[in-house]
């Protein structure tokens, strides 16, 4: 086997313009990993083992595959970020048992984005078709009660978040789960900068891996979180990807 590597710009779209945009966005770790210029980038690691490692964009980005009216089900989800930054996501069901991500609302925290901009934002979807349920955190009954006071019909979001993350993996592991073209560059930072906490052992001196994120802003990962427990309590069934099993016939 020989080692192979393929620059960002191997993309003819991907130019240096194209780049300094997604740096605009992106840590510089991340922009390293998504458009990596040498392999030397492509391979510098983080402290950290990722939270979802299966993630691959090829496999979990599609053009959104039909308009926002003909889903089954329609939810959205909100998380507030103040100093931090500030995401919404609309999500349907699908056909065939499927979660599409089909837009994404995100502003970088001190951008001065306010309550009623998420407001204006989600009410152009819902009058195109309503959301089943719009999930939003911090759950604070104020905020509940203004979205309600706006037809929408919300709540607070799972608490259970590891119980979440679990299930958000298990979709992308097997097929069911994808984003939107559109949401490539911010979903993609997300995904490959959402990693566990790393403690060093007061004894041994060595490090390990625990089951605590870091706390990097994923708030597009955690709306995707929230639509993904809510869809499930709201009875959503899906189908795991079959798994071949060769058997050896002795006679």
């Amino acid at each position: 086997l020989k080692p192979f590597f393929q620059s960002y710009d191997m993309r003819p779209d991907h130019t240096e313009e194209w780049r300094a945009e997604q740096a605009r966005i992106m840590t510089p770790l991340a922009l390293a990993h998504y458009a990596p210029r040498n392999p030397q980038e492509a391979l510098q690691g983080e402290t950290g083992t990722l939270i979802y490692p299966m993630y691959d964009p090829a496999r979990h980005l599609r053009n959104n595959p039909c308009e926002w009216k003909d889903y089954t089900r329609r939810y959205a989800a909100i998380d507030l970020g103040g100093t931090d930054p500030t995401a919404a996501v609309v999500s349907g069901l699908y056909r065939g048992g499927t979660i599409q991500h089909h837009a994404l609302f995100w502003r970088a925290g001190g951008s001065g984005t306010t309550f009623s901009d998420i407001v204006a934002w989600l009410y152009g979807w819902h009058r195109q078709a309503p959301f089943r349920t719009v999930i939003i955190d911090p759950p604070f009954d104020d905020l509940v009660h203004e979205l309600r006071a706006h037809g929408f019909n919300a709540k607070g979001r799972s608490r259970d978040k590891w119980a979440g993350i679990d299930k958000v993996a298990d979709m992308l592991g097997n097929g069911i789960m994808y984003h939107d073209t559109s949401m490539e560059a911010q979903v993609t930072r997300e995904y490959r900068s959402y990693r566990s906490r790393e403690r060093l052992d007061p004894y041994s001196r060595e490090r390990y891996q625990t089951a605590t994120p870091i706390d990097h802003h994923a708030d597009t990962l955690d709306c995707i979180r929230y639509v993904v427990m809510e869809a499930l309590a709201d009875g959503f069934i899906y189908q795991r990807e079959p798994v071949l099993v060769q058997m050896e016939w002795r006679g």
